[in-house]
Formats: C-alpha cells, sequence, structure tokens
C-alpha cells in the first residue's frame, strides 16, 4: 500500500484507501452473503473484484440511461462489456456485502452499531484518511449521500441540493480534498456536551489535526461560538472564522439593522472580546451578516462587487477582511460534493449501506393499454415480494414494479424480459435515474425532466419525474459562486477555490469605526 508521498497514479490513490484487506473481507463476505440467501456458489476472487469496482467506476464517468445498455447490441460500451458479463456484473451487485449478519448486535440491546453494516469500511477509511498532509485553509460542513428508503438515521436539509439521505459532517481542505468525515446517525448516537452539538462536532473532525500548526478552519453558524473559537486557538493552536447567530455573541451590542441600512450597503461595526480574544462583526449588504473570528476582523477593506435589484446592474461595495476570507474559503466541502456528483455512481438500492459505499426498481414496457396493476402484482410476485407496482395512464403503455429485494428484480428481468405477456412482447429491464432532459430517449412522448426521474432504452414513451436543484445555475438548491459573494445575493454559476495563504497576523479592534459602522467597543466586561 503506497504512502500519499509515494502516490504517482490515480490507482495508488485508490488502493491507498482501498487496502488489499479491506477488498478480501468483501470478497469473503459477498460469497458468503451468496450462500446465506441463496445456497449460490458465488466464487468471487478478488482480481474479479478489482474488475468489478473498475465497471463501477466506468459506469460513474461514461453514463447510461439503463445498467443494461452498456450490453446491448448497437450501443454496447466495450470497456465495460468485454470486462465483465451483464449477467454476472448484475449477480455481484445484488450480493455485494461488506460485513457478517451473523454477527449484528440487536436494536435495544448494549452495543448496537447502527452502521455495523459499512462499520469496518468505514472506520478503515478515516484511518487512511489520516495519511493525507491537510491544507492550511480548511472548512467543516454538512454534505448528504442521496437516499429516500427506510432508514432510522435519514435526514432532510432543504437547501441541499439531494435534501433527502445521510448525513455526513466533513472537514474538507479549500482544494476539495476531504480529510475527514463523521456520518450523522441521529439523535442520542453520540452524548452532546454543554457546548452543544455543533461544537462537539467540530471537536470531533479535528482531533486528528496536528496542533499548533497555523491551521485556519470556517464553518457556518450551526457550529460557530465564542467558545468553539477560543477553545480551538488556545488549545489547538487553530486560527478559525464563521457566521455567527445573534444569540451567542455574548450580549455583544451591535449597531441596529435600521441604522445600518440607512447607512447604505457596505456598513460595518465590530466588536471584541480581550478575554477570549475574538472579534465579532456586523456587516451589512442586502440584509445584516454576523461573522467571528480569532485572527480577523474588519481591516484591510476591500471593494466587491453586489447585484443592485433597484438599478439592474452590478455595484461597489465595502467589504471587511472577515466576510472576503470567509467567502473564499468555506467552499472546500461543496466543491468536494460537485466532484461526487460529477462521478456518482448511480445506483439505486433500498439498502442504504449501498448508496453509501457505491434499487431494485424495473421498467416495464410495451404494454397492452388494457394491462391492470394487478395483473402485474400477479406475475411479478411470483419473483419475491413486492415494493410497489406503479403503472402509467397518460399515456398508457409501460410500468414500474419495485421489488423488496434487488436479486429478486434481477431474477424478474431474466425470466421475463422480451418474453410473451400480457398479450405483448414486453421489455423488462433495471430503471436508473436520468440526469435531466426529457422523458424517453427516442422517439415517443415524455413528461417533466430534470433529476430524479427514470429512464429507459429505445424509443416509445418515456417517463421522467421533475426535480430540484441542479450543479453550476444558482438558484434554490443548486450551487452557486461564493467567491466576492456572501452565500450570493445574486446566484452565479460555477465554484471559487480561494487560491493559497492570504492570511496575515490578527489584529485587535476596541476604538475605532470603518466603513459606514458605528464605533468599536470592547463588551463582555473587558
Amino acid at each position: 500500500m503506497p504512502h500519499y508521498d509515494e502516490v504517482q497514479t490515480p490507482l495508488d490513490l485508490f488502493r491507498m484507501f482501498i487496502t488489499e484487506d479491506i477488498l478480501s473481507n468483501i470478497v469473503d463476505q459477498t460469497n458468503l452473503n451468496a450462500m446465506r440467501k441463496k445456497n449460490l456458489a458465488l466464487k468471487l476472487s478478488l482480481e474479479e473484484l478489482r474488475r468489478f469496482l473498475g465497471v463501477q467506476m466506468l459506469m460513474s464517468i461514461f453514463k447510461l440511461p439503463a445498467i443494461r445498455m452498456y450490453w446491448e447490441n448497437g450501443i454496447r460500451y466495450s470497456p465495460v462489456a468485454d470486462t465483465m458479463s451483464r449477467d454476472r456484473f448484475i449477480s455481484l451487485r445484488s450480493f455485494f456485502h461488506i460485513c457478517d449478519d451473523t454477527l449484528t448486535i440487536p436494536k435495544g440491546e448494549v452495543g448496537h452499531d447502527k452502521l455495523f453494516k459499512i462499520r469496518r469500511l468505514y472506520d478503515a477509511f478515516r484511518e487512511n484518511l489520516k495519511k493525507i498532509d491537510p491544507e492550511e485553509i480548511q472548512s467543516i460542513d454538512e454534505q448528504m449521500i442521496p437516499f429516500k428508503g427506510t432508514i432510522g438515521f435519514r435526514q432532510y436539509l432543504k437547501d441541499k441540493p439531494h435534501s433527502w439521505g445521510v448525513k455526513v459532517f466533513t472537514r474538507a481542505g479549500i482544494s476539495g480534498i476531504v480529510y475527514d468525515i463523521q456520518i450523522y446517525t441521529g439523535k442520542g448516537a453520540v452524548e452532546i456536551s454543554e457546548l452543544g452539538q455543533g461544537t462537539d462536532v467540530v471537536l470531533r473532525l479535528v482531533e486528528n489535526l496536528p496542533r499548533f500548526m497555523n491551521f485556519k478552519l470556517f464553518f457556518d453558524n450551526f457550529y460557530t461560538g465564542i467558545d468553539l473559537i477560543h477553545k480551538l486557538r488556545v488549545e489547538y493552536g487553530i486560527e478559525s472564522c464563521g457566521t455567527i447567530r445573534s444569540n451567542r455573541m455574548r450580549g455583544a451590542v451591535l449597531d441596529t439593522d435600521a441604522n445600518m441600512k440607512k447607512k447604505g450597503r457596505g456598513s460595518v461595526d465590530f466588536r471584541f472580546e480581550r478575554h477570549s480574544e475574538v472579534s465579532v462583526v456586523k456587516w451589512y449588504d442586502n440584509k445584516a451578516v454576523h461573522l467571528a473570528s480569532s485572527y480577523c476582523a474588519v481591516t484591510p477593506i476591500d471593494r466587491c462587487q453586489r447585484w443592485d435589484w433597484t438599478t439592474r446592474k452590478y455595484v461597489e461595495v465595502d467589504r471587511p477582511r472577515i466576510v472576503r476570507d470567509y467567502n473564499k474559503s468555506m467552499g472546500g466541502v461543496d466543491l468536494a460534493d460537485m466532484f461526487l456528483e460529477l462521478y456518482r455512481t448511480d445506483i439505486r438500492s433500498k439498502k442504504w449501506y449501498m448508496r453509501i459505499i457505491m434499487m431494485s426498481r424495473l421498467y416495464v414496457g410495451n404494454l397492452l393499454d388494457s394491462v391492470r396493476r394487478e395483473d402485474l402484482e400477479d406475475e411479478f410476485s411470483k419473483y419475491g415480494a413486492l415494493k410497489n407496482v406503479w403503472v402509467a395512464q397518460n399515456p398508457p403503455g409501460f410500468a414500474f414494479v419495485e421489488y423488496e429485494d434487488e436479486a429478486n428484480a434481477n431474477d424478474a428481468v431474466s425470466n421475463m424480459n422480451d418474453a410473451e405477456y400480457f398479450g405483448s412482447r414486453i421489455k423488462v429491464e433495471v430503471s436508473a435515474p436520468r440526469r435531466g432532459g426529457r422523458g424517453g430517449r427516442g422517439g415517443g412522448r415524455g413528461f417533466g425532466g430534470g433529476r430524479g426521474g427514470y429512464d429507459r432504452e429505445g424509443g416509445g414513451r418515456g417517463f421522467s419525474r421533475g426535480g430540484r436543484g441542479s450543479y453550476g445555475g444558482g438558484g434554490r438548491g443548486s450551487y452557486g459562486s461564493r467567491d466576492d459573494d456572501y452565500r450570493s445575493s445574486r446566484p452565479r454559476g460555477g465554484y471559487s477555490s480561494g487560491g493559497g495563504s492570504r492570511y496575515g497576523d490578527s489584529s485587535s479592534y476596541g476604538g475605532s469605526s470603518y466603513g459606514s459602522g458605528g464605533g468599536g467597543r470592547s463588551y463582555g466586561g473587558y
């Protein structure tokens, strides 16, 4: 296994995180799972597992609407089809496993682990992240692993492109490289200290960061508090900066929103607490923004372009240093999210752990208009328990059948695809999510567009449920630029990764006012 300093190729980097021990464990558990579920000797080897994972990664780069299309005549994708047969790939996907289920401690008993299904891989991955030399500028934020199935710790975050899923607290560099993660498994999973959940998350994520090495850490108002910023500086030697809620400022009295609005955009006020050595800044743009930091405050002031809705053009506005640094440095986790989305492998699964590592829904096409839901339930239930059956009404001619178990879905495809049922030769295949565009590929009619819909190969009618939020365009649920922008008053596409080191010595403020703001007073009894 190569060390980070010895990494020369993408394969070296993969081996640094996914070691031979991890792969060997997956081989053993996948073979055991196939034998336990189907009494099947799968005979998966290390070499075949590597090919399977390689095929999976290729599918994340060269995307097709349905998995089976990689092997179809006419559009056959040789790098995938020549590496592994279609049926073997689907079989390995169905039985893929990481843990021995017989060792699971039941819910409610001492030692129950909600992450047992991935615990070994999760711990090994976090340990291997320590091998990467950390950047000076890092940030902490949440990521969402998209998942809408049943799970005890599924979360909803309305401002994320994927609102439903598994929440992951992440520490990443300004380059988008991830240095540590913590999967959130719900209330009560971890004891919360008197400092609060946000502070506890930050302190756990910086445990492995070298002390007193002049790192700079950025986070949003879920985490920021005066005590946290002070603790990071004194006990860890980490300078920090973040937006802060007005009720966490220890009674600091800053200029009112009404007064700052009269003074105009770009007005600023601040206070400095001598005991904690933390500066709190209030900046007025379209609305008031509060930030706190242990190393910077107002000066030097520069100017940035902001959108003016009245004049319908950009205007220059005074901007304090703390806002500039925050905007340029806070986007590391979002950048990591963007890279993941670009190369995300579309594996739908009722098994939440399959979404964390890499559904069992079938598209049924070429149906006569007279086919009813009950007809499909009777026929498809022969292969296993059904989760849901949906039959299109306008236009008719296709349906979606969803199984509880992916293996049963694969059995149905093998037996029913291109066979004579319900008075016609039907098409049955695994359904995959589409990334935008209109409903069906080829001819015919389609509905909706955007992410989250399902598609199938070939012509005919297509179906796609519209989705909110996309990357690169700004707006609700999408990623926009943070550069020269506090979370974008007018969203614009793209990412800004900031730059290298841009921080000097920290300054203390307490006597002067800057820009159009009020006087700088000390607070907290100092």
